[in-house]
């Protein structure tokens, strides 16, 4: 998403613009983004253009429960400066600072993209552990099925044997704790 910010650059400290924003896209690298919604004020400041705003935008995942893919809404508040890399003034050429990342300069025609801070936002917003919905039932243990789409038969009383000797070891401390 790109936005030019000249008439801003050749404003005054303090100029702001609004914008509603409600934009389609390619799909994004990663999260497969492809459209943004919400509100950003772009503040011009001593150094660049201070973005800020609440956006939130569909990201692609696979539950953690059911393994499906699904798309989830994730809400972020962006946040960020962008520099200028051209004087809009002069055209001077004009040094990015060093605590400038890569992605937050404005470009030689005076274009600020805010498609790289929207994929980073939406990646960093993602669960740790993503679900398709939050009752999702995920997958039997046993047999696979997606517990979403079907019941299966499984006996749920049955136990591994492999787990027989830490039941029998927990059920004989449980009884030497009700003895004393």
């Amino acid at each position: 998403m790109q936005f030019n910010v000249a008439r801003l650059l050749m404003g005054a400290v303090g100029t702001q613009e609004t914008y509603i924003v409600d934009e389609s896209f390619a799909p994004l690298e990663d999260t497969q983004t492809d459209r943004v919604k919400g509100q950003l004020r772009f503040l011009r400041t001593d150094v660049g253009v201070w973005v800020t705003g609440t956006l939130v935008a569909p990201a692609r995942i696979t539950c953690s429960r059911c393994l499906q893919e699904s798309s989830v809404p994730v809400r972020f508040r962006m946040d960020d400066i962008y520099y200028p890399s051209i004087d809009v003034n002069t055209g001077a050429r004009v040094p990015l600072p060093e605590e400038a990342d890569g992605h937050c300069a404005i470009d030689r025609s005076h274009v600020l993209d805010i498609t790289e801070s929207i994929r980073q936002y939406t990646m960093v917003g993602l669960s740790m552990k993503p679900l398709c919905k939050p009752d999702c039932a995920g997958l039997c243990s046993r047999c696979g099925v997606n517990l979403n789409q079907a019941t299966c038969s499984c006996d749920t009383q049955e136990m591994d044997a492999r787990w027989l000797p830490l039941f029998s070891m927990a059920s004989t401390i449980h009884g030497e704790r009700t003895r004393s």
